[in-house]
């Protein structure tokens, strides 16, 4: 069975935004979430909310690559019993609108 996660990960868990926020990281995000959810509620929101925002300046001109990071976001909010992807949707949308 997976173990705890990494001593780093662990150390970085006291920040208010940790690792989350280099948006490259997503695929241990994404392990980490799924196999030990040892963040709170609210870091959990906050985290996916910054790797969505982060991934959508990133590939702004994608498509495919905007509907694949909504069906992970909300993948994962689903699994942290959070808030459904229509939310998600709305709440980084209206960031957008916001800073442009």
């Amino acid at each position: 069975p997976p173990g705890p996660p990494p001593e780093p990960l662990r150390q970085r868990r006291r920040h208010l935004h940790p690792i989350w926020l280099r948006a490259d990281l997503l695929p241990a995000v994404e392990h980490d979430w799924l196999q030990h959810r040892w963040l709170s509620r609210t870091e959990l929101l906050g985290s996916v909310l910054i790797v969505v925002r982060h991934r959508l300046h990133r590939h702004a001109n994608s498509h495919l690559q905007h509907r694949r990071r909504h069906a992970l976001a909300g993948r994962l909010l689903r699994e942290a019993n959070l808030q459904s992807a229509d939310s998600l949707h709305r709440l980084h949308h209206d960031e957008l609108r916001g800073e442009r």
